[in-house]
């Protein structure tokens, strides 16, 4: 139940002390410990947070049965804080007021005794509104529904955040929906006739598939007069995601030929962002991101939308983090791309790794105060090791994962003409780094996954390669994942060929040269 001077409404009973009107945080031991629950579909249940198993145990002796929660604006509620199970219960009513829903993320700073401040982000990786119009009784009014989501809801919501707080850098196409979209008939023009070849659409392609994360729909495709058109299956999609006049979608590749994943950024969004950074003196809201492999590959993340759009933060091109043991890092910030670069100095001084999380804090102009937390949702331990402070950039790349789950193609033995054209000498114009050209055929750029061959005289470099191996291709600051295959002494590029020649838009009749500038690393030029 909630408290707050702020409030016109009555509540049932008080949960705390009040004075003049407001609660009163009883006299605690100083502490400040901070924790992240993402509350994941897999862990989610209405009412009920989990919070971290290794804080549970190292503080939970002394937490009492009632723990105070402390949202931004002086409102405050009561949780049941269960020991023997590590979480907290009987917060139907604060999740439903603040449609806390799964993969929307809760911060928790233990302050003492049984209190705690907390910050709730949601599926849009950023801060949520805390000036909610919505009424208890309202909220009370809602009981069971607000929890009862389909497994399409739910998908729509895991897609949200591993667009936002996961991934950077995926999104192609948005289209906004009218109602010509939203309503039953045989026909619907989602992609406008400009955005094919950004998608990688030709008039070959029979059918799309089309999901949000895990849930995946077979749309076909009618082509007239070089447009485009979605079968009557589109309308069931938009029916099960519930999908809303002025939702706004934006459409991304896989590493799956024809599958494109969708983003949905609500019409009525900002409307759940705390968009006038409440509780925060800066007046801005935070952010943050989960750390993938992209991240730690390529040193680099995008910004989540929302912030960038409507955070009301000022950034130029050079952007110092304060991490909270104090040291400073500095990255670059490009405007056009809404990218950070430059986190691998900060990468390797904390050993961040994948579903570690980065909690963003606006301070003022071009400065962010960062929390690191571990994958078990705990605040990093700045003490592990001596800090550094990073004053140079690192040059960065953006990594397209290939993350299709389908087996990789088996091709039949090689021709000789089919290899003919990658018979270039290997040759060393880089430093010492073994390099060599292709000249690209039709069947290399035809989407079907036939990739370059390598030099005979790489031999030595590639007898030990299986077609297991995946090889890192890094082409105009983006980073592409390949697989090689291998026939006797023979060996080309496999499984992710085709994400390379999509994202790097190479054509037929073109010559690039590859570069191996790290063991299984090839940096891919196109030459004049």
């Amino acid at each position: 139940m909630a408290s707050s001077s702020s409030r016109n409404h009555d509540v049932p009973r008080t949960i705390m002390t009040t004075k003049m009107g407001k609660p009163v945080v009883e006299p605690s031991e100083k502490i400040d410990i901070k924790f992240v629950c993402p509350n994941y579909a897999s862990n989610y249940s209405p009412g009920v947070v989990i919070w971290p198993k290794e804080f549970c145990l190292e503080y939970g002796e002394t937490i009492p049965e009632t723990v105070f929660l402390h949202l931004p604006g002086g409102v405050v509620w009561t949780g049941i804080y269960r020991k023997d199970r590590f979480r907290v219960e009987g917060l139907d009513q604060l999740m439903t007021y603040y449609s806390i829903k799964p993969f929307n993320l809760i911060m928790f700073e233990y302050i003492g005794g049984p209190n705690f401040n907390i910050q709730i982000y949601n599926e849009y990786a950023v801060e949520s509104n805390y000036n909610i119009s919505l009424k208890l009784d309202e909220t009370l009014g809602l009981g069971k529904n607000f929890f009862e989501l389909s497994d399409y809801e739910v998908d729509k919501l895991r897609g949200s955040l591993g667009f936002n707080g996961y991934n950077s850098g995926l999104g192609l196409y948005d289209m906004v929906l009218h109602k010509r979209h939203l309503v039953q008939k045989d026909q619907y023009k989602i992609f406008k006739t400009k955005a094919l070849p950004k998608l990688s659409m030709v008039q070959s392609m029979e059918c799309v598939k089309l999901t949000f994360k895990n849930l995946t729909w077979k749309v076909k495709l009618e082509w007239k007069n070089g447009k485009v058109y979605l079968d009557r299956k589109w309308y069931k999609i938009a029916r099960c995601a519930k999908l809303r006049v002025g939702d706004t979608l934006v459409f991304a590749m896989t590493g799956d030929q024809q599958k494109y994943e969708m983003c949905v950024y609500e019409k009525g969004l900002l409307s759940r962002c705390n968009t006038c950074g409440l509780g925060n003196k800066d007046g801005v809201m935070n952010w943050f991101k989960i750390i993938n492999e992209q991240f730690l590959s390529a040193g680099q993340m995008e910004i989540p939308r929302v912030f960038v759009k409507h955070g009301g933060a000022l950034i130029s091109q050079s952007v110092t983090l304060i991490i909270g043991n104090g040291e400073s890092y500095l990255v670059d910030y490009c405007p056009r791309s809404h990218f950070l670069k430059g986190f691998r100095n900060l990468i390797q001084q904390y050993s961040l790794k994948e579903n570690d999380v980065m909690m963003f804090s606006y301070v003022y102009e071009s400065k962010f105060v960062v929390h690191l937390f571990t994958a078990s949702g705990m605040q990093l331990n700045y003490n592990s090791g001596p800090g550094i402070v990073n004053n140079r950039h690192d040059e960065d790349v953006i990594f397209i994962s290939d993350s299709s789950a389908e087996s990789m193609e088996v091709d039949e033995p090689p021709q000789y003409n089919e290899i003919a054209v990658n018979q270039l000498e290997a040759v060393l114009p880089h430093e010492n780094h073994l390099s060599f050209q292709v000249i690209l055929k039709s069947s290399h750029v035809d989407k079907k996954c036939h990739g370059a061959y390598f030099p005979r005289d790489w031999y030595s470099t590639y007898k030990n390669w299986k077609k297991s191996t995946v090889l890192t291709l890094i082409c105009e600051n983006t980073v592409y994942r390949v697989r090689v295959l291998r026939f006797g002494n023979l060996c080309r590029f496999g499984k992710g060929w085709t994400q390379f020649t999509m994202g790097s838009q190479v054509e037929e009749g073109e010559t690039i040269e590859l570069v191996l500038t790290e063991e299984k690393t090839l940096q891919v030029r196109l030459l004049p």
